[in-house]
């Protein structure tokens, strides 16, 4: 936080409670937990988007609301990007050059890797829409359809220097600034020439960076107080952040189906309800933060599972997870599959197409699929690009 002084690792020991178990956390390191989150967040839009009875609730469809997991995805990069990229040498432009190039490291190799072939075979020849397709701003005719959250991520890998300039005059600044920003867009949404873009204001609200803006401010706000307090372990045995905020997370979905419930006619989901606006956009992100607080800080049996190399692998795939679970482009890979089982036989065809077509199945095989993704060619590529396009050692530049 702006005007606190610097914790040095010895300090933040020598203010621990006597007895307390205490694991020094230095900014930027790699948080385990928070990389298995990523797959919670991945197979919560999963089940959005392939419904099971499991997840309803007596009149609430919970799997309808389950769309969560984008915001859940939201508040994790606002707090990963400002916990790796917000440092006192933050003005060299070597160090923002490798920050865009890290960005575009992660994001886009897996993404051309599949949009290109996507849009091939559906056939699209519209220059606009490959255009569209391929800078991740808008137009998923013949895409990922799901890739519009890209297009928010997108936009806050470019504004985050500025968050980390205003933040340094006052941490409410740039959370204004972006208020303003909304504030001025909004009749601007309500222009017929905008539909698609910015409007209608539904759709600036829910579909664009400035309407999902306070959910990356959350969890910058987070990353900034983890660095400032600069220990690991709490001293209560009850981890109080972590149930706390999953239980506020689950409430948050419950109530956005409970408003399903009684809004269908109206509303296609219940966070089209201007109330669902409001628990998804501002109230939800608080509880997620709340629980990746409790991911970093307290022990449980919560962080335990999501540090285990299982969890791992998984939070590592989540983005060619996310990428492949719904659309065009898993039908036909699921598809190929389903044709490739019948070479055993017409009986293992069958047992191959009855299997993806229940939810766990196609669970499973997506899955699989998107680790061999993550491995064949999303790590591969990204350090291939970061190693490609890194800046060269300071002697080095000098001579």
């Amino acid at each position: 936080m702006r005007g606190s002084p610097p914790v040095s690792r010895e300090n933040a020991l020598s203010d621990a409670p006597v007895g307390t178990a205490i694991r020094a956390i230095r900014q930027g390191a790699r948080i385990p937990a928070l990389t298995g989150v990523r797959a919670i967040a991945a197979f919560f839009i999963f089940f959005h988007h392939h419904p099971t009875s499991a997840l309803v609730w007596g009149p609430l469809e919970i799997w309808w609301e389950l769309h969560v997991g984008v915001t859940l995805f939201f508040v994790l990069s606002g707090f990963m990007i400002t916990w790796r990229y917000d440092r006192e040498d933050g003005t060299r432009g070597s160090f923002w050059r490798g920050y865009f190039v890290n960005r575009f490291a992660r994001i886009y190799p897996l993404y051309f890797a599949l949009v290109v072939p996507t849009m091939f075979l559906f056939h699209e020849r519209s220059p606009l829409v490959w255009v569209l397709n391929l800078t991740v701003f808008s137009c998923f005719k013949s895409g990922i359809p799901q890739a519009w959250s890209l297009r928010v991520e997108e936009c806050f890998y470019l504004a985050a220097p500025l968050l980390f300039l205003g933040w340094k005059r006052h941490p409410l600044v740039p959370l204004l600034a972006a208020l303003a920003a909304l504030v001025v867009l909004v009749p601007v949404a309500m222009l017929p020439a905008t539909a698609g873009f910015l409007g209608p204001p539904r759709y600036l609200l829910l579909d664009t960076f400035f309407g999902r803006f306070f959910e990356f401010f959350v969890g910058a706000w987070l990353a900034k107080r983890v660095a400032a307090t600069g220990t690991g372990d709490v001293a209560r045995r009850f981890p109080l952040a972590t149930l706390g905020g999953a239980a506020g997370i689950v409430a948050t979905v419950a109530a956005l189906a409970a408003i399903h419930s009684a809004t269908r006619a109206r509303y296609t989901y219940g966070l089209h309800h201007p109330a669902g606006i409001a628990l998804n956009n501002v109230v939800l992100p608080v509880f997620i933060a709340a629980f990746y607080w409790g991911l970093v800080r307290e022990r449980s049996l919560v962080r335990s599972l999501l540090s285990g190399r299982v969890a791992d692998l998984l939070g590592r795939s989540s983005y060619a997870f996310y990428l492949i679970h719904f659309g065009f482009l898993r039908d036909v890979i699921v598809f190929r599959l389903v044709r490739l089982a019948g070479v055993a036989g017409a009986t293992a065809e069958a047992w191959a197409a009855a299997f993806v077509k229940t939810p766990l199945g196609l669970f499973v095989v997506v899955n699989l699929l998107a680790i061999l993704l993550y491995e064949a060619i999303e790590s591969p590529a990204n350090r291939i690009l970061r190693r490609a396009f890194r800046a060269p050692p300071r002697a080095e530049r000098a001579a």
